[in-house]
């Protein structure tokens, strides 16, 4: 397993169930089906920043993409979405950054969503 799989599987099991609110992590953004009054998380693809050359390995930055409610209930996802975020920062995940966003479904419209950063891991 490489170390953004390595990642990928921490971060799936510490942030499913989250608080009782997120009902899904996933890698893959097909997947991702919030329902009404929970949120889901996409775990986007790695950035990575090589700082020398080989044996240093490269510093891996993840994002998160936390998304809520379905197209028809947007007003009640912010709130949701700040919920989330406040979890995650009690449960200690390297937080860098959150910033306002949107995801779109898949042509059934764009939800609510914020694009978090996490310190290199």
């Amino acid at each position: 397993m490489s170390d953004y799989d390595n990642t990928v599987s921490e971060l799936t099991e510490k942030l499913t169930g989250l608080g009782g609110i997120v009902t899904q992590v996933t890698d893959d953004p097909t997947l991702v089906k919030p329902s009404p009054g929970k949120a889901s998380i996409w775990i986007e693809p790695p950035d990575f920043t090589w700082e020398g050359w080989h044996p240093y390995p490269p510093e891996i930055t993840i994002k998160l993409m936390v998304t809520a409610g379905t197209p028809t209930t947007q007003q009640k996802a912010i709130p949701l979405i700040m919920q989330v975020l406040e979890l995650m920062h009690q449960e200690n995940l390297p937080l860098r950054s959150a910033t306002a966003s949107g995801f779109n479904l898949a042509d059934a419209g764009t939800l609510a969503a914020y694009e978090v950063t996490l310190n290199a891991i």
